[in-house]
């Protein structure tokens, strides 16, 4: 008796609908995690390929006339599992349109030397000496390998290496390049990448340059010269290969939000709102948000900025970044409602959640208070090194500011050492407010990769 529902197959007489269904069910079936089960697909296996073996030979018998002689045919090579696996393998690979279609390797991976326990574990190794040498291979046909061969398990560098650490960039738009030509590019294309992802951009464009030279319209690689363009400060050049990206692939999420940010940084605020809005249709995307939120707050659209406001600190309520502009937009509320009834109600909205955070309101909310700051920040500068200065020039730095008043007799030096006592102080105090900027303020996350 046949259990075809351990193969989840209706009884068939294919054995390609057999060997198909079993080496599906070897993925639920582990020999090591589940061998009761292996054992039963196993035996079940066994007994369909009879079967089918056995009715087709008796339909042949069946068939054939008494005075009909047998010929028999002799190969002088058969192929092995293995070998019909590697020969099929470096074919896929060594066609791109093949390489990057999905449906090939789930072909692949229905083969003997796949599903079979007698093969399965040399297959495994030399899959994974051939993909050690040639690594150019989108994540979702990685993902598909790793599901059969499990690397995560056998191979930890391996999975690392090539899963793990996949720089997730399209092989999209690439089918125009010839073939023995792609792996070429894809390794130059990956040097930038690399190039890029540890910030060593001394010789990034000398590598794009080399890559364009192979293909040149692959949106990838154009974005990827826009962030480097981006690095280097030129935003021009750098919004132009955004453009670029987008004009060829108008599905790159992550070059539209680059192209958003660098918008933002540019102070392009209606371009900034537009391009925002079409991304916020198809993906919730937190820190754009955010930057479309900026937008509509510089360009004095103050009821859509509540709106969306409302629903940003819904999501998280403890961002500061979200925070900071809901309290530019109740200030701005505040300035407009006369009754004082109404202006405490808006007041009780905005509650700093941490010292930090009133810091933060402090510094960057309430102008007349970062003044105070400075000024405290002078005196207490000035009551440390007033006795070094004054051991130095013998006046005292109030002294010198109402020398002219006084009548103090001072030499022309002694001023020009008090302009560059009052530049130290500037200097000083402007360092203070860094810190405190860098310490205290989250800015807004990047979505790019690479920051």
């Amino acid at each position: 008796m046949i259990d075809w529902k351990i193969l989840d197959i209706e009884p068939a007489e294919d054995l390609k609908v057999i060997k198909r269904a079993y080496a599906t069910q070897l993925k639920h079936y582990h020999p090591e995690e589940d061998p009761k089960g292996y054992q039963h697909l196993r035996e079940t296996y066994e007994k369909a390929v009879s079967y089918v073996r056995n009715k087709v030979n008796d339909n042949t018998a069946f068939t054939k006339s008494p005075t009909e002689t047998v010929t028999t045919i002799h190969y002088h090579h058969l192929q092995t599992p293995l070998e019909e696996f590697i020969e099929k393998l470096q074919s896929i690979y060594h066609d791109f349109n093949q390489r990057i279609d999905t449906s090939m390797w789930q072909k692949l991976l229905d083969l003997e030397a796949v599903w079979s326990v007698e093969w399965y574990p040399r297959t495994r190794i030399v899959v994974t000496e051939f993909l050690n040498q040639h690594p150019f291979l989108p994540i979702d046909i990685w993902v598909l390998l790793n599901e059969t061969f499990n690397w995560k398990k056998w191979d930890q560098n391996f999975y690392q290496k090539h899963i793990i650490q996949h720089n997730l960039l399209s092989y999209d738009y690439l089918e125009r390049i010839k073939n023995s030509e792609v792996d070429r590019y894809l390794e130059g294309r990956n040097k930038v990448y690399e190039e890029m992802k540890t910030n060593n951009i001394t010789h990034v464009e000398r590598l794009i340059d080399n890559v364009k030279l192979i293909y040149a319209d692959d949106p990838e690689l154009l974005r990827l010269q826009g962030f480097y363009y981006q690095k280097k400060g030129n935003d021009k050049l750098a919004l132009q290969c955004y453009c670029n990206c987008l004009e060829k692939n108008p599905g790159d999420i992550d070059c539209l939000a680059e192209k958003i940010c660098l918008l933002h940084q540019l102070s392009r605020w209606k371009e900034v709102i537009k391009e925002s809005e079409l991304l916020l249709k198809r993906y919730d995307f937190f820190s754009i948000q955010l930057l479309y939120i900026s937008a509509l707050i510089e360009t004095k659209q103050w009821e859509k900025a509540e709106k969306e406001i409302y629903v940003t600190i819904d999501k998280s309520p403890n961002d500061i970044e979200a925070n900071l502009l809901l309290t530019k937009i109740v200030h701005h509320q505040l300035k407009t409602r006369k009754s004082r009834d109404e202006k405490n109600a808006m007041k009780k909205i905005v509650h700093p959640f941490s010292f930090k955070d009133k810091i933060v309101f402090s510094l960057f909310l309430q102008p007349y208070k970062k003044y105070l700051l400075l000024f405290f920040c002078c005196l207490v500068i000035q009551s440390i090194i007033s006795d070094s200065v004054e051991r130095s020039i013998g006046f005292t730095f109030f002294e010198l500011l109402q020398a002219p008043f006084l009548f103090l007799s001072i030499s022309l030096d002694t001023y020009g050492f008090m302009l560059v006592l009052i530049i130290l102080y500037f200097i000083i105090i402007k360092t203070i407010i860094r810190v405190f900027r860098v310490f205290f303020y989250h800015s807004i996350k990047h979505p790019a990769k690479f920051r």
